[in-house]
């Protein structure tokens, strides 16, 4: 999970320096015992996963050879379909990972200076609707 998270990020996040996430590897680590993860699989072979801690997602990250296939919306509906209520992080450079959310029924909730990075983020929120 740990190589998908780098992957990942390296990958969707050019604009943030490398050792930045190669240095704080290891602290992502010590979270990932706390946080409700499910992963998207393919004949045993994880192709990406989702990742809260409480209601708050952490983490989407599907491999880069499985992307625009449906697996992180999968991965976001299965966490929509836990829970009530959700907040996500974005970096305000990713428009895509923006319209992801938005298209998901995420809405601005707030915006913060992400203190590790400096980068703007803004704070989306799910509620469920109720049937």
């Amino acid at each position: 999970m740990l190589g998908f998270w780098l992957e990942g990020n390296l990958d969707t996040y050019p604009f943030i320096d490398a050792p930045y996430f190669e240095d704080n590897l290891t602290c992502i680590k010590s979270p990932f015992p706390e946080a409700h993860m499910i992963a998207a699989k393919d004949a045993g072979i994880i192709l990406g996963f989702i990742d809260l801690i409480k209601s708050s997602i952490e983490g989407l990250f599907v491999g880069l050879a499985y992307r625009k296939k449906g697996r992180g919306k999968a991965l976001i509906d299965a966490v929509k379909n836990e829970g009530s209520a959700l907040t996500v992080a974005a970096f305000s450079k990713k428009m895509g990972v923006i319209r992801v959310y938005q298209r998901e029924e995420f809405v601005l909730l707030r915006r913060k200076k992400d203190c590790g990075t400096g980068k703007e983020s803004p704070i989306f929120f799910f509620m469920r609707k109720k049937m």
